[in-house]
C-alpha cells in the first residue's frame, strides 16, 4: 500500500521532540505540510478548524494540509509530543501525498505496533530538537509507516540503495545532522569524517556541495525553520537550541538565507 503516497513528491521528512510547560499552547496556525503527532507525556486538546481532539500518552493523529489548528496543553503538568511532518518539493502541489480522504476515521490511534514504527523513525533523535532528513530511505520509511497507520497493518523493513557520496561526505552529513546545536568548527567536521580540513574542502567542491560551514549554517536555518513552522518556542529560544550564541546572529542570518525575518516567516506559516 505504499503507492498510496506519491513519495516522490517529499523533499524532506522532519521529526521532532518538544517539551511544553504546563498550559503551554502552539498556534493558533495553518497546517502547511501533512504531520503525525504522537504524545509521550500529559495531555493535549487539539482543535483543527471545527473539530477537536484530545490526545493522551501513546495515542497519536493525523494533522492535514490546510487545517487552521490550536495544540492547548495540560493546563498542569508538563507534556512531551512528537511528530513526523513529511514536507513537499512544492508549497503549490495538492496532490503529492495522493488521495486524503482515507485519512477522515481510525484516529487517534494507540497501538504497540504503531509506537514502536515510530520509534524507529524518531532514532537518532534527541530532546528539544528536530532532524530534518531528504535521505531516500528515511522517505520511504516515513511513508511505509503513514501508510501503515492509515490502513492499521504492520509493515515490514524498508530498503534502498545507499547515498553514492564518497564515505567522508557522509559521515561530515551525518555528523552535522546529529551536532548542529553544538560549537562545530571546520577542523570538527574534517576530524569527524576522518579527512583534513583542505581535503574535505576539495571533496565538497567537486561534488557540487556547499563548503562544510555552510552546510552546518544551512542545517541550523533549516531546523530553526522547522522549528518556527512547529512550535510555539520563542525566537530567542529557538536561537540558542539550533546553535547560534546569540538571537541578533540567528535573525541575520535566516533573513540573509529566506529573505524574511524568523518572525514574518512564522506569522506567514500559521496564517497561510
Amino acid at each position: 500500500m505504499i503507492s498510496v503516497i506519491d513519495h516522490s513528491a517529499i523533499q524532506h521528512v522532519q521529526t521532532g521532540q518538544i517539551e511544553y510547560d504546563a498550559g503551554s499552547t502552539l498556534g493558533p496556525r495553518t497546517q502547511s505540510g501533512l504531520q503525525i503527532v504522537m504524545l509521550d507525556r500529559g495531555s493535549v486538546r487539539i482543535t483543527t478548524n471545527a473539530d477537536t481532539k484530545i490526545l493522551r500518552p501513546g495515542a497519536m493523529v493525523i494533522q492535514r494540509p490546510g487545517g487552521r489548528e490550536l495544540f492547548q496543553f495540560d493546563a498542569e503538568e508538563q507534556s512531551s509530543h512528537r511528530w513526523i511532518a513529511f514536507l513537499p518539493k512544492s508549497r503549490a502541489s495538492t496532490c503529492w501525498i495522493g488521495d486524503l480522504s482515507s485519512l477522515e476515521a481510525k484516529e487517534p490511534i494507540e497501538t504497540p505496533v504503531m509506537s514502536r514504527v515510530f520509534e524507529l523513525v524518531h532514532r537518532g533523535s534527541t530532546p528539544n530538537a528536530t532532524k530534518l532528513s531528504s535521505s531516500p530511505a528515511s522517505i520511504m520509511l516515513a511513508v511505509a509507516y503513514l501508510t501503515a497507520m492509515i490502513e492499521q497493518v504492520d509493515i515490514g523493513a524498508v530498503t534502498t540503495p545507499a547515498p553514492r557520496l564518497p564515505t567522508p561526505l557522509q559521515r561530515m552529513a551525518t555528523f552535522i545532522e546529529s551536532h548542529s546545536s553544538e560549537p562545530v568548527t571546520l577542523k570538527t567536521l574534517a576530524e569527524a569524517a576522518g579527512v583534513t580540513p583542505s581535503y574535505l574542502i576539495r571533496l565538497c567542491r567537486k561534488h557540487g556541495l556547499p563548503t562544510p560551514i555552510r552546510q552546518l549554517w544551512d542545517m541550523r536555518i533549516s531546523k530553526a525553520d522547522q522549528l518556527l513552522k512547529s512550535t510555539g518556542l520563542t525566537v530567542n529560544e529557538i536561537a540558542f537550541r539550533v546553535g547560534f550564541s546569540n538571537p541578533y546572529h540567528f535573525s541575520r542570518m535566516y533573513k540573509q538565507s529566506t529573505g524574511i525575518t524568523p518572525t514574518r516567516s512564522r506569522h506567514i506559516a500559521w496564517n497561510d
